[in-house]
This record gives C-alpha cells, sequence and structure tokens, in this order.
C-alpha cells in the first residue's frame, strides 16, 4: 500500500517528501513495510489534523527513527 499522507504533491516536486519517504521504507524487512506506511500515513494526518505545526517533521523524524532501528541487514547476500 503505498503512502497516502506526505508533504508534496508529487514525487517530482522539489520540496516533496514521497521519495525520502519510499527509500527509507525501502530499508526495512519486506514483513514489516506495510505496517510502517500504515503507521506513518496515520501519525502525518493525525498531527495535521491536530494543528501541530511541524507535523512534518514530527511523522518524518519518527519514520527515520523506526528505520534506523528496524532497517534490514545484508547479511551475505541476503535479506
Amino acid at each position: 500500500m503505498p503512502i497516502k499522507h506526505y508533504y508534496g504533491k508529487s514525487e517530482d516536486e522539489t520540496h516533496g517528501d514521497l521519495s525520502w519517504i519510499n527509500s527509507r521504507i525501502g530499508l526495512l524487512p519486506i514483513a514489516i513495510q506495510r505496517e510502517v506506511e500504515e503507521r506513518y500515513d496515520y501519525i502525518f494526518l493525525k498531527l495535521k489534523n491536530d494543528g501541530e505545526k511541524r507535523y512534518r517533521q514530527r511523522a518524518n523524524l519518527w519514520l527515520l527513527r523506526t528505520t534506523e532501528k528496524n532497517k534490514a541487514v545484508n547479511d551475505g547476500g541476503y535479506f
């Protein structure tokens, strides 16, 4: 399931986040990618709807920390 909520209208937009988000999610084991995508969408939209001024930064920081903690390690050429 692709990311639905993110900053920027398209991947081609200079200041959009979609390509960065997809690159971070691509570091995760396939088994948890969908769950992380859904959680990112939830966090982004919830913070934005709650009027949080730094919703973009907080959602992206959550994703950065999540991917650093859970990223797949290529051990011997296999994931």
